[in-house]
């Protein structure tokens, strides 16, 4: 039974097909939801709405913390904050978060029902492990996911429905059944940032006990209030870049800075430092940031490969200007104009282009990018970029840095142009 609207879903998706009434909520996302407003709630802390999606009626509660803004009556209310500044993140008891999960999380999306089943009928649904060698999107169900779904926003619900489906079709406790239920809490993270249907799944998945879904989990914890049950989850887990990058995130700079010199002594340096720079920016500690994105192109060390050096020295020189530049730079008095440039992302350059008006950024566009994975970025980047009218304190989920920090970079290139 669908009981609750998710709300950190692409609910911008589906804006087009509500009625425009007199009340709106203005999530904390920048999507925008018309309805008739039921109930503000300041004792449970939550808004109430009727809303119209395909002719169909729904009533949805949503909590303070995902709204920013109601409109009521031709009256405005301010609510929330965004969800990703770990500064503002509202704080919930475990009994809430572990309500919201069994309730928000173990519901389907309002849009699953009418999302088709799309996949090619060459696949292969057993879903083999190890999978055959070589590559073949449309026999392996990975690589569909990688080059099919990821790739293609018209597809990501899809994709939902896909898996959704091989959870039904394979037995409890299966390799495959157990595949399907990380690959939806895999796209409801990384694709539409609803981390309540995210920690869902990874609950009931069978995690090995160095799977990174246990930190995925533990940043969903996180991005819906609870550090503490962020860090319980992490409590006793072998650790990785995503732990540095969630530490980082979590304003635990110090713990994130020490753990990845730690893990710098036994492992590849390179991304190591680059997040402990991201930390350390995150932190607003420039000058230590600058410290380690050059550690990143002075360590003796060789990446494993051209590629992977190409894109760490690429990426350490940019966080290095980046810096350089919005430390100089005051956006009010930035020239009007159009103005683009590029950074190293994950897969390849990715283009910004970014419109100043009066002193303010206006829009903010990737117009070239190749990521395969990273979309949630992709919205969310540019849209605290312009709500915060800077490049600084940027957060980005733990999976998506590469990919955030690439748009910080080459923003910060083309917001240059326009000074004075």
């Amino acid at each position: 039974m669908m009981r609750r609207f998710p709300i950190f879903t692409a609910i911008w998706l589906l804006i087009s097909g509500f009625t425009a009434l007199a009340d709106s909520l203005e999530f904390a996302n920048g999507a925008k939801v018309n309805g008739t407003i039921i109930k503000i709630d300041d004792a449970t802390k939550t808004v109430t709405i009727n809303v119209s999606v395909g002719g169909r009626n729904y009533v949805r509660t949503y909590p303070f913390a995902s709204i920013r803004s109601v409109i009521r009556n031709g009256k405005q209310r301010s609510l929330g904050t965004a969800p990703h500044q770990s500064a503002s993140v509202t704080t919930r008891s475990e009994g809430e978060i572990n309500q919201f999960i069994n309730t928000v999380g173990s519901s389907a999306p309002v849009w699953l029902a009418a999302t088709r089943l799309n996949y090619p009928a060459t696949l292969d649904l057993t879903w083999p492990m190890p999978p055959p060698k070589g590559w073949n999107n449309k026999k392996n169900i990975g690589q569909f996911v990688w080059d099919i779904v990821n790739p293609n926003q018209g597809r990501w619900r899809e994709g939902v429905k896909f898996m959704h489906f091989l959870v039904d079709r394979h037995p409890s406790g299966s390799h495959a059944n157990n595949m399907a239920k990380k690959g939806l809490a895999s796209m409801y993270f990384r694709l539409f940032q609803d981390y309540p249907r995210a920690a869902y799944w990874w609950r009931q998945a069978s995690l090995q006990s160095n799977d990174p879904g246990h930190i995925l989990l533990a940043e969903c914890y996180f991005r819906m209030g609870s550090e503490k049950m962020a860090i319980a989850a992490l409590a006793n887990k072998p650790t990785n870049t995503q732990t540095v990058k969630l530490l980082g995130a979590m304003g635990r700079t110090d713990q994130a800075i020490r753990l990845a010199d730690a893990l710098a002594r036994s492992r590849q340096p390179h991304e190591l430092f680059l997040l402990a720079g991201d930390a350390l920016a995150l932190a607003g500690q420039y000058q230590k940031a600058i410290t380690y994105y050059q550690k990143t192109l002075t360590d003796r060390r060789k990446p494993r490969n051209k590629k992977y050096e190409q894109r760490y020295y690429a990426r350490a020189r940019e966080s290095i200007a980046s810096i350089q530049l919005f430390e100089l730079m005051d956006v009010s008095k930035l020239r009007d104009g159009t103005y683009t440039d590029s950074a190293t992302g994950y897969e390849a350059p990715i283009r910004v282009e970014a419109k100043v008006s009066a002193g303010k950024i206006t829009s903010l566009r990737i117009t070239q990018h190749r990521e395969k994975q990273y979309y949630s970025a992709l919205r969310d980047t540019p849209a605290q970029i312009i709500a915060k009218q800077s490049v600084k304190d940027i957060d980005a989920t733990s999976r998506a840095t590469i990919t955030s920090q690439a748009i910080v970079n080459a923003t910060a290139k083309a917001l240059a142009k326009g000074t004075p």
